[in-house]
């Protein structure tokens, strides 16, 4: 499993216990992650944004086990780093599909109607390795990064992940409708001790 892996894994972790501890009942977990559609020779061009989310989601059997929830996790994101295919609700709503553009704009509208079970959970972007900003000899290089990634409702909770010099920074962002600040710090927490668990 790779760091990306991980992460992913100890987010679904994180859910799921954060639930439990609410005495609420947790199936199917969705994290919603970006994904890097250019073609390998193009793979690091910043001048063009050519990604799409991906969803990597478990249920309740694939995270009884660390070994069983890390293997769900890192099947589906080596399918989605393999095909770079984007969740088919992008493709009919880029335009190219059947749906007249009308339409299109109701879709949203009606996700309420399925009580969220097409709504994945949170979302986790990770920039994965950089190298510092070197700002000159006056300022120096950056020595930290953070960001990150929206979290509006029914999605939550986004987490950004970034790796200078060897040293993981992890941003975290809620709306709050989903925490307040102190359950924000709780579930904060609780990520951590996922990580640890996994890790």
């Amino acid at each position: 499993a790779t760091t990306n892996d991980l992460l992913v894994a100890a987010l679904h972790l994180a859910i799921e216990d954060h639930n439990a501890d609410h005495a609420t009942e947790t199936d199917r977990i969705g994290v919603m992650m970006p994904v890097n559609l250019r073609p390998a020779p193009w793979r690091d061009e910043v001048v063009v944004n050519l990604a799409s989310m991906a969803t990597v989601s478990t249920g309740v059997a694939e995270r009884e086990t660390p070994g069983s929830l890390l293997d769900a996790v890192a099947r589906q994101t080596r399918r989605v780093k393999r095909t770079g295919s984007p969740r088919a609700l992008d493709v009919v709503l880029a335009g190219g599909g059947p749906l007249p553009v009308g339409l299109k704009r109701f879709l949203p509208m009606l996700l309420p109607l399925t009580g969220d079970r097409l709504v994945d959970t949170a979302v986790l972007s990770n920039l994965g390795r950089t190298d510092p900003v070197d700002f000159g000899p006056e300022v120096g290089p950056a020595v930290e990064l953070w960001f990150s990634p929206p979290a509006r409702m029914p999605l939550g909770v986004g987490i950004g992940a970034a790796t200078v010099d060897d040293r993981l920074h992890l941003s975290f962002r809620s709306c709050g409708a989903q925490f307040d600040d102190a359950a924000a710090r709780g579930f904060v927490e609780t990520y951590r001790r996922a990580l640890e668990f996994l890790g």
